[in-house]
């Protein structure tokens, strides 16, 4: 896609509680991650990264009028947020890095899969493609 001047949106929902990435090294300008399936967090949080020198191709909300054009929350619809969500992230990002981060989340989850992929394989008229 790169080759052909397309972007690339990452929609690192599950990725980010389960794989050891970085962003730049995969020259991402543009993620998006919920915070609840891997990480943890209550439903509603999630955040947004546009690459600072990407910023400017992202266009304000149409209603913004709360943050500055250079600052990445006026690309967000401006609402009344979850605190009592939002108090809880220091907790769940302790706890999640507590359980080994992302590298024991996708070991687990890699280990689980295995298990029932395992059986399935000697399933008759069961082809499993994937590793």
């Amino acid at each position: 896609a790169r080759e052909h001047g397309i972007d690339v949106i990452l929609d690192g929902a599950h990725a980010l509680g389960q794989l050891a990435f970085d962003l730049e090294e995969l020259g991402i300008a543009f993620a998006a991650y919920n915070l609840h399936k891997w990480i943890g967090a209550p439903l509603t949080l999630g955040f947004l990264y546009i690459a600072p020198e990407r910023l400017g191709d992202i266009d304000p909300d149409m209603g913004e009028m709360h943050f500055p054009i250079t600052d990445i929350r006026a690309r967000t619809p401006y609402s009344t947020p979850n605190i009592p969500a939002l108090l809880t992230l220091p907790l769940v990002l302790e706890e999640h890095w507590a359980m080994g981060g992302a590298a024991a989340k996708g070991a687990r989850l890699n280990y689980l899969r295995n298990l029932w992929v395992r059986a399935a394989r000697e399933l008759p008229g069961i082809e499993v493609l994937t590793p």
